[in-house]
C-alpha cells in the first residue's frame, strides 16, 4: 500500500470533520440571500482589513469597498441549498448593532466579495466569505 504525502488518512479526515463540527457548534446564525431566496447559515464573524485590498480578489471589481468589511467563517464546505457554491454578488444580512434583534430594520445587507476555502487534503474544513458594501 502506497502512502501519498499530503493526502489525509481516513483518521485525518475524521479529525478535520470533528474540528469543523466543533467550530459550527459555537457559531452564530446569519441570513444568506440569493435571487429572492434566503437561507440561514451559521458562522463566526470578524472585521476584515481587506477593504483596502479589493483588487486582490478579482480584477472585475468596479467600485471600492466601504469600511468596515467583514470575514464570515463557515465550518466545512458551505453549499447554498439548491444553488451550489456561494457566488460573488450574493448577500448576507448582518446585525447593524451588537444587540440581538428580530427587527428587520436592525440588519444591514452586505455583498459577498470573495469566497475562499481552507482544506485538509481533499476535505474542505472552512469556507471564508469576505463581505463588504460599495464605498
Amino acid at each position: 500500500m502506497s502512502i501519498i504525502i499530503g493526502a489525509p488518512t481516513l483518521r485525518g479526515k475524521q479529525v478535520a470533520l470533528n474540528i469543523a463540527r466543533a467550530f459550527a457548534a459555537t457559531a452564530t446564525s446569519y441570513t444568506y440571500r440569493r435571487s429572492g431566496s434566503s437561507y440561514i447559515i451559521k458562522g463566526r464573524l470578524s472585521v476584515s482589513d481587506f477593504a483596502d485590498y479589493a483588487s486582490r480578489f478579482t480584477s472585475a471589481e468596479t467600485s471600492p469597498w466601504a469600511k468596515p468589511a467583514y470575514l464570515l467563517r463557515v465550518a466545512g464546505e458551505f453549499i447554498v441549498p439548491g444553488g451550489g457554491a456561494p457566488l460573488l454578488g450574493d448577500s448576507i444580512d448582518l446585525p447593524s448593532s451588537n444587540r440581538s434583534s428580530v427587527n428587520a430594520s436592525d440588519f444591514t445587507t452586505y455583498t459577498v466579495r470573495g469566497v475562499f476555502y481552507d482544506t485538509f487534503g481533499d476535505v474542505v474544513t472552512l469556507t471564508r466569505l469576505y463581505l463588504a458594501r460599495n464605498a
